[in-house]
């Protein structure tokens, strides 16, 4: 057997396919080895990271099964490793399971991947309050957790993953450089004020393409919001071949801009449904340049007072905070 395993890795290698560093760190960590339930009931945060905590000294893949429902609260990533998704992760309701404000959480985590065909699920109604018929949206309590938290992380890509009904933001990432985010699908209320859809914060060099977003707040938005540590500008962004569905902005830059935001393209874009367009707010000290909006077809309309367009096509405002 170990003959066989030297001759596989020197034929991949031959191939370019890979080397045996990569062939031994193909070792798959599924979560129902390390205690975890899934049936939806049991909170398996514990047993995850334990397969995540062990994933991250031999660099594999931690597997979410198909077929099964695992319920969690914050889960922290490592560098390193595929965190893929093939079954149903159910956030907790619950804000004393929370190590943070997180659900899918990293900080400076290279070379990290977040994959697979599953679905991370928000229950964000159980974060409301109750409905507000006149202004058309549900009313928020007190504490509410954003669906990803990642900090820091170099090389970073998330790909084919579906997740919905956020009941706050959704795929944060802040002070992030190298990423790709491919095929990601976003399916959250329209009637839920702040459950944006990407968030790219303080990032650099991100490329997000043939993402589906449905969201109540803004779509994809590029921000620098304020922070202890300074994580810089954020630069050198393309989002292309996206639809997008939102009762907020489509595609925009700000309100939070404490950094400098420059050499952002949006192009090739589809947004069916929009109260602004296209937007840039300047707020804060940072200064917003070389900006390009290319090919974007849109659909923007006025909603109840509450929501923050008016319906504007293109919505570029500098205002001080």
């Amino acid at each position: 057997m170990k003959n066989f395993r030297i001759l596989a890795v020197l034929l991949l290698a031959s191939l370019g396919l890979a080397s045996s560093q990569n062939f031994a760190a193909a070792k798959t960590f599924n979560v129902l080895d390390f205690g975890a339930k899934g049936d939806g009931a049991t909170l398996d945060t514990v047993a995850i990271q334990r397969a995540i905590d062990a994933a991250a000294g031999d660099g594999g893949t931690v597997l979410i099964p198909r077929k099964h429902t695992f319920l969690v609260a914050t889960l922290d990533l490592k560098g390193g490793m595929d965190f893929h998704l093939d079954g149903t992760l159910l956030i907790s309701t619950n804000q004393s399971d929370y190590a943070s404000d997180g659900v899918i959480t990293a900080s400076n985590a290279p070379n990290l991947k977040i994959t697979g065909a599953g679905k991370i699920s928000g229950r964000s109604l159980s974060f409301m309050t109750g409905y507000d018929a006149a202004n058309e949206w549900w009313l928020f309590k007190e504490w509410r957790p954003k669906m990803f938290v990642l900090t820091g992380c170099t090389n970073l890509v998330v790909r084919d993953i579906t997740f919905g009904d956020a009941p706050f933001w959704g795929l944060h990432m802040l002070g992030c450089e190298n990423v790709l985010v491919d095929n990601v699908t976003v399916e959250n209320r329209l009637d839920v004020p702040n459950c944006d859809g990407i968030d790219p914060d303080h990032c650099r060099n991100v490329e997000i393409k043939n993402c589906h977003l449905t969201c109540g707040d803004d779509a994809i938005v590029i921000k620098a919001t304020r922070q202890t540590n300074d994580f810089g500008a954020c630069a050198n962004i393309r989002v292309h071949d996206c639809v997008i569905r939102t009762q907020d902005a489509g595609l925009k830059i700000g309100t939070e801009t404490t950094s400098d935001i420059h050499d952002i393209l949006f192009e090739h874009c589809k947004i069916l449904s929009s109260s602004r367009g296209l937007c840039i707010q300047l707020r804060d000290e940072g200064n917003v340049f070389n900006v390009t909006f290319r090919d974007i077809k849109f659909v923007s309309r006025y909603h109840s007072d509450p929501w923050w367009g008016r319906g504007e096509a293109i919505s570029f405002t500098a205002i001080p905070r």
